[in-house]
């Protein structure tokens, strides 16, 4: 949505507002948002665990962690647990652990990152650095040992 303010001079001028999904209040020239996987193939009953990592961000410390398991995508396809990750540093790591939720799961989806560039002075200050999705194979699950024999 684009508010557009006249100025003093009457020159009309685009107000933008922030995102409403997507934005984690990352701010920085040029941010990048990428997925890293401990593995590429889980079995159904196992889980991944997935870091998200920013780079380029110049207030790490006020940088919110994204809620995945609020967005749709990632709620069908995983059991979304919050894993601590190192101290906010230059770049950040949201580590997370996804169980999958059935072997229909191909991928960890991917994740609108927007973030603030307050370089941009004409046009949409907001900008989108999308982590692409990763593929990963979910497999059976191993089969339970049988109970002892009363």
């Amino acid at each position: 949505m684009v508010l557009v303010v006249v100025s003093a001079v009457g020159v009309a001028q685009p107000q933008f507002f922030e995102p409403k999904e997507g934005y984690y209040k990352a701010k920085g020239a040029k941010v990048e948002a990428v997925w890293a996987l401990d593995r590429a193939s889980v079995p159904e009953d196992g889980a991944v665990v997935a870091t998200l990592m920013i780079r380029g961000a110049t207030n790490p410390r006020e940088v919110v962690r994204p809620e995945l398991a609020k967005l749709a995508a990632f709620d069908a396809a995983f059991q979304v647990e919050n894993l601590p990750g190192p101290p906010p540093a230059a770049d950040l790591a949201f580590v997370y652990r996804l169980r999958p939720r059935n072997r229909g799961v191909t991928g960890v989806p991917p994740l609108n990152f927007y973030y603030l560039n307050p370089a941009i002075r004409t046009g949409n200050p907001f900008q989108l650095a999308r982590a692409r999705g990763v593929p990963i194979e979910v497999t059976a699950a191993a089969p339970k040992p049988r109970p002892p024999a009363v």
